[in-house]
């Protein structure tokens, strides 16, 4: 830790080594403690990464996930994204379920594999391919995991598209599989995984600390990302998704606003039921009918 971290930081947090059950409270100190200024430059980020932390089970100090910092021209503040270690996704997995990988992989595909599942090959992008059974039921999925080969420049160049890390050992093939293997994980058990937005990585070439950026640095590289918006537009849209459930009238809403912060609500509301009960609902499909006043009554509730 005295390496990963720093001496401060690990006198600080010493106490949480090893610890998988944080709580909010905890989970916040650790936060907090290897990244200072996190909560305040991307609190939809923090937020998420401390309910992580609580609602599966996972410890920043056992490289489970991360607050990766970039930097943010227009803001000239360094921002975060919050990060998963594969490790982690095969933790949560492994706590309910007994489940192992099929034919070699993950790996890259095969040509014909890849025609049969794509239609086509594209040279451009490298495709792996995982496969899993779950040994208990036999339920048994396939996954594909992309990764570009090429990217363009702020000079418009086409340059190769190297993941982080190269220099310690990874490389597009790993990517490509961490991708693939985080897809099977998700088929195989949706009802247990986190949700599938949020980045994965090999816990071994992300830089445990994080907190510094060269001063020149003009972009974080899309180590994380597959076919989706980069790492700064992805930030923003968290943030505006979290603004978007904060602020919404809408009955609908209100569910996954309820998930979030259930903890926070008083007593008489700590199950859903009691929540379906105040609203005089029975069935889940008829939140959705329901006028925004309910909404706001139980938003009151919640001060």
């Amino acid at each position: 830790m005295d390496k990963e971290f720093g001496t401060e930081a690990t006198t600080a947090l010493e106490k949480y080594q090893g610890v998988v059950s944080l709580t909010k409270i905890q989970a916040r100190e650790v936060l907090a403690t290897l990244w200072p200024g996190a909560e305040k430059a991307s609190p939809a980020e923090y937020f998420k990464a401390m309910m992580l932390c609580t609602q599966y089970g996972l410890n920043p100090l056992m490289k489970h996930l991360f607050l990766v910092p970039f930097w943010n021209e227009k803001r000239k503040i360094y921002e975060h994204v919050c990060i998963q270690g594969i490790t982690s996704n095969r933790l949560i997995a492994s706590r309910k379920h007994h489940w192992t990988f099929l034919d070699d992989t993950p790996r890259v595909g095969s040509e014909a594999e890849e025609t049969k599942h794509y239609g086509e090959v594209n040279p451009d992008i490298l495709r792996c391919i995982v496969k899993m059974r779950d040994v208990e039921t036999g339920a048994e999925v396939t996954a594909w995991g992309e990764w570009a080969k090429w990217k363009i420049n702020k000079q418009g160049q086409k340059v190769p598209n190297q993941p982080k890390g190269v220099d310690k050992g990874n490389s597009l093939i790993n990517m490509g599989c961490i991708r693939a293997e985080r897809k099977g994980l998700d088929m195989l058990y949706p009802a247990d995984m986190p949700p599938g937005d949020i980045p994965v990585a090999d816990e071994h070439f992300i830089d445990g600390e994080a907190r510094v950026l060269p001063d020149d640095a003009e972009e974080v590289e899309d180590t994380y990302q597959e076919s989706e918006p980069p790492v700064i537009e992805q930030a923003q849209q968290a943030e505006t998704k979290a603004k978007t459930i904060r602020d919404s009238l809408s009955i609908k809403d209100f569910g996954g606003l309820y998930t979030a912060c259930k903890e926070d609500w008083p007593a008489e509301f700590k199950t859903r039921q009691a929540v379906w009960k105040e609203l005089g609902v029975s069935r889940q499909e008829e939140i959705s009918d329901l006028p925004s006043e309910c909404y706001q009554k139980i938003a009151a509730a919640r001060k």
